[in-house]
């Protein structure tokens, strides 16, 4: 296990990887620390599994992001922080990947798409805490299936693209108990050949929509 924390930095130029090809690792990050990756991150790949912990610092991505790839299994937990990738997100891209992002001041800015199960992988979202910030949003995409879980007081902002859920044959499940939702670009449940389902309930759930609503 590699331990960042206080006021720790750790810079890579190329990619960062934790938990591959049949190996298992893990990295957790803390206090003021600074983590920043030039490229890509993998977590989880190749038979591997790794695990990723951030309970406060700042985490930055320069490339795309991947936890649980090709067969890999991965998991981001987030109870603190911030993390920034600046390209897309792919959780469960052939392998099974996870991200649980809880904590009142906890922040995720994902600057492209954020896909959840792609490629024949499974990917879960649990959202219970702090702020996710994405540019568009897909549960569930090429024969995959995706799951995103929004509760408590938390706050899911899709800035720019489309919001899919079910995509080319896939599965997905939005499920929010609570917290607010809001979709900048239009929303789709159950596109192109695929299964999607959307349940809200609580009574301080909020899902707003800008531009069109697609069911089916």
């Amino acid at each position: 296990m590699l331990l960042l924390f206080d006021t720790s930095q750790l810079l890579v130029h190329g990619n960062e990887m934790i938990g591959m090809a049949s190996q298992s690792a893990s990295l957790s990050q803390s206090g003021s620390s600074i983590n920043t990756i030039g490229q890509d991150l993998l977590i989880g790949a190749n038979g591997g599994t790794g695990v990723y912990t951030l309970n406060g610092g700042t985490f930055t991505v320069g490339g795309r992001g991947y936890i649980g790839l090709s067969g890999g299994e991965g998991s981001f937990v987030q109870s603190g922080g911030s993390s920034d990738v600046q390209g897309h997100l792919g959780i469960g891209t052939g392998g099974t990947g996870t991200y649980a992002l809880s904590g009142d001041s906890s922040q995720l800015v994902v600057s492209d798409y954020l896909t959840l199960g792609y490629a024949g992988g499974s990917g879960t979202f649990a959202h219970s805490g702090g702020i996710n910030t994405v540019n568009g949003l897909t549960v569930g995409g090429q024969n995959s299936a995706g799951t995103y879980e929004l509760s408590g007081e938390s706050s899911l902002l899709i800035s720019n693209n489309y919001t899919t859920i079910g995509y080319l044959g896939g599965t997905g499940s939005f499920m929010q108990t609570g917290g607010t939702n809001a979709a900048n670009n239009g929303l789709t449940v159950g596109g192109q050949n695929a299964n999607g389902t959307y349940s809200l309930s609580g009574d301080t759930s909020q899902l707003i929509v800008y531009s069109f609503e697609t069911i089916g």
